[in-house]
């Protein structure tokens, strides 16, 4: 198997550009059968890009077009993983801890989304900037049947 990408998108930073990686990370997802993921994984994914690009066009490159941000997908035999990679300052991921619940606040939620939306989430520095990995492992369809009967989903 090979280790190139099966898609590669490179935008500059602006955040409506996040719809596009959304639209076309899950049209990719929907087109290829060994993809085993539903419509809720997907809708699940969607958001967690939409937050990635978010904090890369904001925070990473400060809304700064001419730094553009890089999107990788791989289709694993058993998982879908997706890089977001920007050229950003070091970003430790450990230190980020959700809004405490009482405070309300806008924002800050987007790593803890993440985490509870994905299977793997992690950040690596390579080439002079960040790159977040984030895995949604397959699931099989009946355990993920009997658990949301259960409400454990």
């Amino acid at each position: 198997m090979s280790d190139a990408p099966d898609l590669v998108l490179e935008l500059p930073s602006e955040a409506a550009l996040a719809n596009v990686v959304r639209a076309v990370v899950r049209a990719l997802a929907e087109s290829c059968p060994e993809v085993r993921l539903d419509a809720r994984d997907l809708d699940e994914i969607e958001v967690v890009l939409q937050e990635a690009c978010t904090n890369v066009v904001r925070h990473a490159h400060r809304n700064d077009r001419s730094k553009p941000f890089r999107v990788d997908v791989r289709r694993l035999p058993d998982a879908l993983a997706i890089e977001v990679r920007d050229k950003g300052a070091p970003f430790d991921l450990a230190s980020v801890s959700p809004p405490e619940p009482e405070a309300l606040v806008e924002g800050g939620y987007g790593v803890h989304i993440m985490r509870a939306w994905m299977d793997e989430v992690s950040v690596r520095r390579e080439g002079g900037g960040n790159v977040l990995r984030l895995v949604r492992r397959y699931r099989d369809p009946a355990r993920r049947k009997e658990a949301t009967l259960a409400g454990r989903l």
